[in-house]
């Protein structure tokens, strides 16, 4: 399958400063090479607990923020393959257009001075794509796409439930007819019965259009579900990639086997304790040495602490643990499991 996007090595720090004279004192590495690629017309899921740093990857992508070094290869229909990293004002404005992005709350992201007319077409009138009747039918058309009435037309976003304002998000998403979509938390300022319509919605519109999603978020139940891939990050590093089913039977990262023991499951013979990670996500200020999570991590030995693990390719993945290809860890399936030892047992068994 064609690749739409490629990340290569992207690294994205932001400088901490402190006292009158702002002077720095330290940094947040963000983004420490960052590397995963999302094929044409397939949906793939960037997760991770609150900080590991997938929406700051969404933002660079969309060049929200700017990476410090890395390659951020788009491939354009007109321009070719494009690095978003290095290209001019002008390619990446004229790249840009075939890249959207759907934003997490919807009500911060819509201008409520603003009728749904205009913040629908406000994209096509900005870059001169229609204007008078024909931007009117456009917008009436997207209405209608994602299941709105073109009565609304002339409302206010107050005056629509959440789950209306988000599909007014994504229309404004669609009115440039995008390839690529980032959809950064697109549910999770939503009520739960609404969360399945709008990614119905979503699947209806990428097999309507051929979308392509890079779908960031940390629920990985609807993650199982709704993605064809799966990119793990933890602490700014990515720590596995792979075929979402396949990943979320077998787990190749230790930190996979945590967030996938966090995933509600129903029925007895699953209802035992959860294999969930111990202690909490190290400060990006001061991260641990070797491996980021070797601090939680139940098989972590002398190497984890002292090597940083490279990511290699462990056969349908690519994963970034020592003991990738050695260790048979706990899938959505597997049966209850007995929980994690607490990181001083860890320590007192010399592991």
């Amino acid at each position: 399958m064609t690749a739409l996007l490629e990340v290569r090595g992207v690294k994205k720090s932001f400088s901490l400063s402190s006292g009158i004279f702002g002077k720095t004192t330290g940094e947040v590495r963000a983004l420490d090479d960052v590397s995963f690629t999302v094929p044409a017309g397939s949906t793939v899921g960037l997760v991770g607990e609150s900080g590991c740093g997938k929406s700051t990857m969404g933002h660079t992508i969309m060049g929200g923020l700017q990476a410090d070094a890395g390659e951020i290869i788009f491939n354009d229909p007109e321009l070719g393959q494009v690095d978003l990293v290095k290209a001019d004002k002008y390619v990446r404005h004229k790249t840009r257009l075939n890249m959207q992005m759907i934003f997490q709350d919807p009500n911060s992201s819509l201008n409520p001075r603003m009728t749904l007319l205009d913040l629908i077409g406000e994209p096509l009138l900005i870059n001169r794509v229609l204007k008078g009747k024909a931007l009117e039918d456009r917008v009436a058309q997207l209405l209608e796409q994602v299941g709105l009435s073109t009565r609304y037309m002339r409302r206010y976003p107050h005056a629509l439930s959440g789950g209306q304002r988000q599909r007014v998000v994504i229309a404004r998403a669609l009115a440039l007819n995008p390839r690529l979509v980032v959809a950064d938390e697109p549910i999770s300022a939503l009520d739960v019965s609404i969360q399945a319509q709008t990614l119905n919605l979503m699947k209806d519109l990428q097999a309507e259009r051929q979308l392509t999603y890079l779908f960031v978020a940390h629920d990985l139940g609807v993650v199982n579900h709704f993605t064809d891939t799966t990119v793990v990050m933890y602490l700014g590093r990515v720590v596995e990639t792979g075929p979402t089913k396949a990943m979320f039977q077998r787990p190749l990262h230790p930190y996979s086997e945590a967030l996938i023991a966090s995933v509600p499951r129903i029925g007895a013979h699953k209802s035992g304790t959860k294999r969930a990670a111990v202690g909490e996500v190290p400060s990006a200020a001061n991260p641990p040495s070797g491996c980021h999570f070797h601090p939680r991590c139940p098989y972590a030995q002398d190497i984890c602490r002292a090597t940083v693990p490279d990511l290699r390719t462990v056969g349908d993945r690519s994963v970034r643990c020592h003991f990738a290809d050695e260790l048979n860890l706990a899938g959505i399936d597997s049966p209850a499991v007995p929980p994690i030892p607490s990181v001083a047992s860890i320590s007192e068994s010399g592991l």
